[in-house]
């Protein structure tokens, strides 16, 4: 059975069906507050309270080798590490809840942001 998909291309098997986002269950990974910075040898990473890895903002201070592995500096990794852990804090905030909360992910978007 062919199909074609919105180019005119010729498809073979099941039509492809877009599904509503909404009907989706929703992503819950949870944070858990106070957010810390942590430095190793050439990155920085933002963990939770469980010690789960948030993000790693990695950096090289060489001005030749980070043009070309298009890497940040240390202080300029430093400062984003650091307003990615304010950004996350500050929607729990705006919850108004203890530091101590979980948070899902699903409530960190743009809207939120001020």
């Amino acid at each position: 059975m062919t199909h074609r998909d919105k180019f005119g291309r010729l498809t073979f098997g099941r039509k492809w069906v877009r599904h509503d986002d909404s009907e989706a269950a929703t992503l819950r990974l949870p944070i858990t507050l106070p957010l810390k910075i942590r430095r190793s040898d050439d990155s920085f990473s933002v963990e939770d309270a469980t010690g789960r890895s948030v993000s790693f903002i990695q950096f090289d201070d060489e001005p030749s080798r980070r043009a070309q592995t298009r890497r940040f500096s240390q202080d300029e990794a430093r400062e984003i590490a650091q307003m990615i852990a304010r950004l996350l804090t500050d929607v729990d905030a705006e919850a108004g809840a203890s530091t101590s909360r979980t948070i899902p992910l699903e409530n960190l978007s743009a809207e939120n942001d001020e």
